[in-house]
């Protein structure tokens, strides 16, 4: 899941919130308002999700924010994404490209000995 830059600090602003108010984050505890662009993105991507307690959903804002397991996990998760890009696109190929190059450099070296050339 795609993230930008701000959504992801908001994301760790509220994730710290939650520890202290037990994973419900309240409208006027926000550091933003709850009609920011990037808490709705956040909302759409299900890694916060909006509370309706005492109020309507339908005519009122929500009461508070909670965060799901995904949001909790999401830095986790990422970093586990990132690890495998980079083991898949940098440490693959660099052990590939030096068992390719002693291969090489052994059949040089070996080859004209097996074929009987010196």
């Amino acid at each position: 899941m795609k993230t930008v830059r701000k959504e992801r600090r908001l994301l760790r602003k509220l994730i710290h919130l939650s520890k202290t108010t037990n994973n419900k984050i309240s409208v006027d505890d926000l550091p933003v308002s709850p009609n920011n662009y990037y808490l709705n993105q956040l909302v759409d991507k299900k890694l916060v999700i909006p509370s309706y307690q005492n109020s309507n959903p339908f005519t009122d804002g929500p009461d508070y924010f909670e965060i799901t397991k995904q949001g909790k996990h999401y830095f986790e998760l990422r970093y586990e994404d990132l690890r495998s890009l980079l083991f898949r696109s940098v440490y693959i190929p660099i052990i590939v490209s030096f068992v390719t190059t002693c291969i090489t450099l052994a059949l040089r070296q070996w080859l004209p000995h097996l074929l009987g050339w010196k």
